[in-house]
């Protein structure tokens, strides 16, 4: 391993390996999925035949079922958008003095 002007070379460290370490971000949320097969087929959400792939995911929704490339990709970016939090409701915190309801 070499130092060339704060660079670090990798290279004697990545030499024959096939895997590779991935740091994520903060807030990002991975998914599992088993891929069962991929080909053609008809599609359990439109009922389409097409091309895709049959697949399980791991959280349980969805299990050994033929989704055309589309459907999968429109269900991975569902899952993975972050749930919107519940509407907040402003609450008016104004002291009432003369003690009488406000309407």
């Amino acid at each position: 391993m070499s130092n060339h002007g704060g660079e670090t070379d990798l290279t004697p460290l990545l030499a024959g390996r096939t895997s590779f370490l991935f740091l994520f971000l903060k807030g990002v949320s991975m998914l599992n999925v088993t891929i069962h097969h991929a080909g053609s087929g008809t599609c359990s959400l439109t009922g389409k035949e097409g091309d895709g792939l049959a697949i399980t995911f791991d959280d349980g929704t969805v299990k050994n079922q033929f989704l055309s490339w589309k459907a999968f990709r429109q269900l991975l970016a569902m899952k993975m958008t972050p749930a919107k939090s519940a509407s907040r409701i402003q609450l008016d915190m104004t002291p009432n003095i003369d003690g009488a309801a406000t309407k």
